[in-house]
């Protein structure tokens, strides 16, 4: 490595061969995925060549042509498990990396270089062909050269270069945001990110390169902001009367605020209240996106929106028993449509800026002060486009005032707890009355699970082995009003319970 210049004791500008710094690669000294890098999605590894712009950036380099410099961030003696991190220059590592030492591109048709005198044709081949064709050039890397410059700064001053680096690209407010480096920005990133999300909706690609389940972008952190809107609601109390659009402005407050604040970021800590609240809100839409039928051209960013709000709501409604619930999201995807199908054959259409609530089990205008009544919107049209507040009610009391269960379905253990047996144990079968002990006891369901008796003490009985294996599946009424007395003698007063013991439909 030669040192061209050093401008003052955090800068200095290096020239390595190509042989070199990919070395720094191979060694993984260099961190390809720092937080300030864009997602790089190309899917290099599929074999297809690259597009036009990566081969042409092949082609430059391969003719001893200028492209820009590498940045890195200098994290030697520090503790970092790398070197290196990427401030600027990601996609261009990545891309000259994946053809030279992994072998996934090629040069563009035609290409020929020169040198030691010779001119060689490489056109539509990868490095390894070129130089199994061509054993003279395997050289040829320690001719190549690119400049990198190191810096030795902080991850916030780190920050800040890449802000000014880049913003030459037109960056997106996400874009901006990404680069921050609190609990919340990690989380964010983490579940949002296309290349680190652990979420299929978010990293599972099709073979044009587009995500295959939802209809969203790999590039300008979109996913990511989706994750950050989702967070911004469940900040804001995840209730819609609380609920207010995101905007930049208010989001970046937010981001500065928790930089200078470890206090307020560690209220987004993996493990807190916030965190897990939000990692179960984006797997229940995960299972939404995975398991219903809507098209993959549906799944737009409000739409994901609207449908965690949703979602939000039934889950709250039980206490965030994320666990004790199941889902049938093809029924919870039809409901949806059921409710937007009933709304339209009503005629009943949204004015922006109209305000709703629900009265008397009715969804109505409470505020139409500041209504455009010279425009005029159906329920689908407002489900797939608006973020206001007033696109939000409008759509949502529709789904909640309903009535429909939108496929939420308790979920049952199958057997009785070591703690429930002890406690149903009386030291005798409660069928036939033969001596047992608690280890010969069986813990029974009175109303079968299998007819959706639930695993709980008034509905289980203590039985011996024969006669637990003489019992079937079939519930008589006299079983039936055994549950429905201890349910009741334990206080149990959950009308819906008793009705169902009860046989009353």
């Amino acid at each position: 490595m030669e040192v061209m210049n050093k401008i003052d004791k955090s800068t200095k500008y290096n020239i390595l061969s190509a042989t070199e710094y990919f070395g720094w690669i191979t060694k993984k000294l260099i961190n390809l995925k720092p937080v300030y890098q864009r997602p790089y999605t190309y899917q290099d590894e599929l074999g297809k060549g690259g597009n036009k712009w990566q081969k042409t950036l092949v082609k430059n380099f391969l003719l001893g042509g200028f492209i820009q410099p590498i940045h890195l961030l200098d994290r030697k003696n520090k503790k970092s498990n790398y070197f290196f991190w990427i401030i600027d220059g990601g996609h261009r590592t990545r891309t000259l990396y994946n053809f030279f030492v992994e072998g996934w591109l090629k040069t563009p048709k035609g290409l020929e270089i020169d040198w030691n005198g010779k001119t060689f044709d490489i056109g539509d081949k990868t490095w390894k062909e070129i130089v199994l064709e061509h054993n003279e050039l395997e050289g040829y890397l320690d001719e190549l050269q690119l400049m990198v410059i190191t810096y030795k700064k902080t991850v916030s001053e780190g920050r800040e270069l890449f802000l000014t680096l880049n913003d030459l690209h037109n960056m997106t407010k996400m874009e901006k945001l990404n680069p921050y480096e609190h609990h919340l920005s990690n989380t964010v990133r983490y579940f949002g990110d296309v290349s680190l999300s652990p979420l299929p909706m978010f990293n599972e690609f099709g073979s044009d390169g587009k995500l295959t389940h939802i209809n969203m972008g790999t590039i300008k952190r979109v996913t990511d902001e989706l994750v950050l809107w989702i967070s911004d609601f469940i900040e804001k109390g995840g209730d819609v009367k609380k609920y207010t659009e995101p905007n930049w402005t208010s989001l970046k407050g937010w981001y500065v605020k928790l930089d200078e604040s470890p206090t307020i970021s560690k209220k987004w800590e993996k493990g807190t209240t916030k965190n897990k609240h939000l990692e179960n809100l984006l797997l229940k839409l995960n299972e939404l996106v995975l398991n219903s039928d809507r098209k993959r051209t549906d799944w737009k960013k409000n739409v994901l929106v609207k449908m965690s709000i949703l979602i939000n709501h039934f889950y709250e409604k039980i206490g965030y028993n994320w666990n004790g619930y199941d889902v049938d999201w093809k029924l919870f995807n039809k409901h949806v449509d059921e409710v937007m199908g009933e709304v339209n054959r009503n005629n009943k259409t949204h004015h922006p800026y109209t305000r709703y609530s629900i009265v008397n089990n009715e969804v109505v205008v409470i505020d139409d002060t500041k209504s455009d009544k010279s425009e005029s919107y159906t329920i689908d049209r407002v489900f797939t486009g608006g973020s206001r507040i007033d696109d939000i009610e409008f759509w949502y009391y529709s789904m909640i005032n309903s009535g429909k269960t939108f496929g939420l379905k308790k979920i049952q253990p199958r057997s009785f707890t070591d703690n429930q047996k002890l406690t149903m144990f009386t030291g005798k079968c409660e069928k036939c009355g033969t001596d047992i002990t608690l280890s010969e006891s069986h813990g029974d369901h009175v109303v079968s699970y299998s007819k959706n008796g639930e695993t709980k003490l008034y509905n289980g009985e203590s039985l011996c082995s024969k006669c637990n294996l003489d019992k079937g599946s079939t519930v008589t009424d006299e079983d039936r009003q055994k549950s429905l007395d201890k349910y009741i003698q334990s206080g149990g007063s959950d009308i819906n319970i008793i009705r169902q013991l009860s046989g009353v439909k």
